[in-house]
């Protein structure tokens, strides 16, 4: 690899070590949507975890540049989401769901439909996705 590149990855390895924690205040999980068993041979929608514990940092989207277009869909995304980089969190898409856990007097925040920012040489891995209110059937749409 070349010397930026070496540089990178190990900005990459120092953030997802200690620095996380100590740069992103909330914990999160990743779960995909799809089909899971129902228990009596079939299947049924639901969620399945990617990964637990995630240290993550939410932030309010600007009023500009938060427009996404996934799936021949256009909506607004809400909130930016910031991660370490690590292969979880560069393999985000918009099938799945980014619980952030409750903190203080925050309830847990459900975001769907999360993008990846572009940005290769980040060692940030930054997301839009709009918060999820109320029940929704079937979810992420």
């Amino acid at each position: 690899m070349s010397e930026v590149g070496d540089a990178i990855n190990e900005a990459r390895t120092e953030v997802n070590s200690d620095a996380a924690s100590d740069a992103l205040p909330d914990l999160c999980d990743i779960t995909a949507l799809g089909l899971v068993s129902d228990g009596h041979y079939g299947d049924t929608e639901g969620e399945t975890t990617i990964a637990t514990n995630i240290p993550v940092e939410v932030a309010e989207a600007t009023p500009s540049g938060n427009t996404i277009v996934a799936g021949g869909v256009t909506y607004t995304g809400s909130h930016r989401l910031k991660f370490g980089w690590n292969a979880t969190t560069a393999a985000i898409n918009p099938e799945q769901l980014i619980k952030v856990h409750a903190r203080g007097s925050e309830a847990l925040m459900v975001f769907e439909q999360p993008v990846r920012e572009k940005g290769s040489k980040a060692v940030w891995v930054c997301v839009l996705a709009k918060l999820t209110v109320g029940f929704r059937s079937p979810p992420n749409v």
